[in-house]
């Protein structure tokens, strides 16, 4: 089994690293099916997690709603983004009532869960590619992975002192620390070779807190999910390497606060 799970994380590694940054490059419907993908099969492990908490989700409104908001996000339709969310959740609320469901309740609160943790925060990153471009993208996904590669190796080998021990038990201060530090280096880096042409040095320790801090929230988040479930891993998608929930919750955190602070506090969008 060990050796199944090495050689599922070498193909991954070899083979969907390389066809990941690819599709980065690329844009356009390209990264749009990417990312409708990696919410459709989110919210079928969501729904499958769910199900442990005796929840019985209407799936059909639920992935309707997720795979709607990335594309409303592709469009540029942000401001449309609340009224669907709107009425797909009058939907289920109406659904719930004729479905004569044992657990109307957790349905309802895992279902608007969905729109908001797949749809507005990891779909964000949709919109973030579109607007501003490969090389900021590239610069998150680095930047997160760095940081997890960061806090896998230091707290490890050096890591003592656990930070979260109930809802995370392996990591610890020195892993997230130093995650911190990694994901601001590999920011750091981009903006010494002037990678950047629209963000100045205090945006760019800005987007490398909010990829290293608030990422590491995103996974912490998604550790306090599983622990209530009792699983250790959101699916097996990717074998030896966890859900797709798992390798993105992360970004769940970085993608939407980036976009806020990109629209918010800098000229990329506006420019």
């Amino acid at each position: 089994m060990e050796n199944a799970n090495k050689t599922s994380r070498t193909l991954v590694n070899v083979i969907g690293i390389p066809s990941l940054l690819f599709i980065i490059y690329s844009g356009g419907i390209l990264f749009l099916f990417l990312f409708l993908v990696i919410m459709f099969i989110g919210s079928t492990e969501l729904v499958s997690l769910s199900k442990k908490k005796g929840a019985d989700l209407f799936s059909p409104t639920l992935n309707q709603g997720v795979l709607g908001i990335g594309l409303l996000y592709y469009f540029d339709m942000i401001d449309h983004i609340l009224p669907f969310i709107m009425i797909i959740m009058i939907g289920v609320m109406i659904i719930e009532v004729f479905r004569s469901s044992k657990s109307p309740f957790l349905n309802i609160a895992i279902t608007s869960l969905a729109m908001i943790w797949l749809g507005l925060l990891i779909g964000s990153m949709i919109y973030i590619r579109n607007e501003s471009g490969f090389i900021v993208t590239l610069s998150i996904f680095l930047s997160v992975w760095t940081c997890d590669t960061f806090g896998f190796f230091f707290g490890k080998n050096f890591g003592k002192s656990k930070i979260l021990p109930d809802v995370s038990p392996k990591k610890t201060w020195v892993g997230s620390i130093m995650g911190l530090v990694g994901s601001l280096a590999c920011m750091l880096i981009f903006y010494y070779f002037e990678l950047f042409a629209s963000l100045n040095f205090c945006d760019v320790l800005a987007i490398g807190v909010i990829c290293g801090f608030f990422g590491q929230l995103g996974d912490f988040a998604e550790s306090a999910l599983k622990r209530d479930v009792g699983v250790k891993d959101s699916g097996s998608f990717l074998r030896g390497h966890g859900g797709v929930l798992d390798r993105f919750d992360s970004l769940a955190f970085a993608a939407p606060l980036t976009l806020l602070y990109l629209k918010y506090f800098t000229e990329i969008f506006n420019g």
